[in-house]
């Protein structure tokens, strides 16, 4: 009997392994193996309607006033440090001094551990290393006639050799181009300039115009007539057409 029970219990202990087996099987294929599905959430009409209500184009402000202070704090801190960003990298690559007025623009930054305690003239080098000691426009030299102050203006040697005299040139003009016109005696000047570029022009055209291949006349009638009156002679083609040899 001992046998018997044995083999039946056996059995017994394999059905309900197998089916337990089954059982583990369908719950895998019900439930994901890294978890259980997350409940999807459910979005009414409320919540769309909040969430569109959160900032009001009108007043460009939030609903919630914290947010709304948040977030203007940030922006406010965001374009400081792209005016600072900005203004680093104008000193990095531009002059250190205002050009107008002449002032350091690093005067906000005096306070700093790493200020310089001396600056010397950045543009007083480049006045020394000038190549001329005129201003080009004005003619004056540049101790007179110079964007600096006084005091700070460059010192001219005087060259008693090298003295410039300031000419009007419109004082030496004979021919005014705006009135097209000359200034003394423009009647005769005239009639001058127009008997030379008549001259000029005939003397051009007599110069390659003798004869015209097309009429078969000359250009000039006094040579045509002349042509025309003068006897033929006979013996000039004579002996284009003779037959003797």
């Amino acid at each position: 009997m001992s046998l018997t029970k044995s083999y039946d219990q056996e059995i017994i202990d394999r059905n309900e392994i197998w089916a337990n087996s089954i059982k583990n099987y369908q719950a895998e294929k019900k439930n994901l193996q890294w978890g259980k599905n997350k409940m999807p959430e459910i979005v009414s009409y409320k919540i769309i309607k909040e969430r569109d209500c959160l900032f009001n184009p009108v007043t460009q402000c939030y609903k919630n006033t914290d947010t709304d202070i948040e977030l203007r704090i940030k922006d406010k801190n965001k374009l400081y440090e792209t005016i600072a960003k900005n203004y680093d990298r104008n000193l990095c690559y531009e002059q250190t001094y205002n050009l107008i007025n002449r002032q350091d623009r690093f005067k906000v930054f005096k306070n700093h551990k790493d200020y310089p305690a001396y600056k010397s003239d950045p543009i007083r080098p480049k006045l020394e290393k000038k190549r001329i000691e005129h201003n080009i426009l004005s003619n004056y030299s540049l101790d007179k006639h110079n964007f600096c102050k006084p005091e700070d203006r460059p010192f001219i040697k005087e060259n008693p050799d090298k003295d410039k005299k300031k000419i009007n040139v419109n004082l030496f003009r004979e021919f005014d181009i705006i009135s097209n016109k000359y200034k003394v005696s423009d009647k005769e000047k005239s009639v001058a300039d127009k008997s030379i570029s008549e001259y000029e022009a005939a003397k051009k055209f007599w110069k390659t115009h003798d004869y015209n291949l097309v009429t078969g006349n000359y250009y000039d009638k006094d040579k045509q007539i002349n042509l025309k009156n003068k006897p033929d002679k006979q013996d000039t083609c004579k002996k284009h057409f003779t037959t003797e040899e």
